[in-house]
């Protein structure tokens, strides 16, 4: 992984916090040409396809997006533990606990991300699948959407 080298007058705790986060976008850099050929490829699907069925790529760049700015607000967040008001530190729990959620798997009860990841991908594989197996002509997909 990259290295997270310390900021100039940076505290332990602000550079702890940026070392967690820095995971997110160590493994969205593993994957960023794939995620920008699939970005790409979202033009030519709607040309061919449909707009209503290139939602799913819209929905993914959305999903992938919250999970970065989940990485961002944690690593700001996570360092503070002083607060002038029960009220401040109350809010605080809960931004933390909305950014924690989206940013790791199962803590919460309902996960904010791969219900809405599963769809996205199902609703691929479905306007694919048709297309793949000869369901229909490309002409009776594209006059389905209009």
């Amino acid at each position: 992984m990259e290295e997270v080298e310390r900021l100039e007058h940076e505290s332990e705790s602000q550079f702890k916090a940026r070392q967690n986060a820095s995971v997110v976008f160590h493994r969205y850099n593993q994957y960023q040409e794939l995620f920008s050929k699939l970005h790409a490829s979202r033009y030519r699907f709607m040309a061919q396809i449909g707009q209503a069925e290139a939602q799913p790529f819209e929905d993914l760049r959305k999903i992938t997006n919250e999970i970065i700015s989940a990485a961002r607000m944690l690593a700001r967040l996570w360092p503070q533990d002083h607060f002038r008001t029960e009220e401040q530190q109350k809010l605080h729990w809960d931004r933390l606990g909305k950014h924690e959620a989206v940013f790791w798997e199962g803590l919460e009860d309902e996960d904010p991300i791969n219900p809405r990841l599963e769809k996205t991908i199902g609703e691929m594989e479905e306007t694919c699948r048709a297309i793949i197996a000869g369901k229909g002509s490309l002409a009776s997909i594209l006059n389905k959407s209009l």
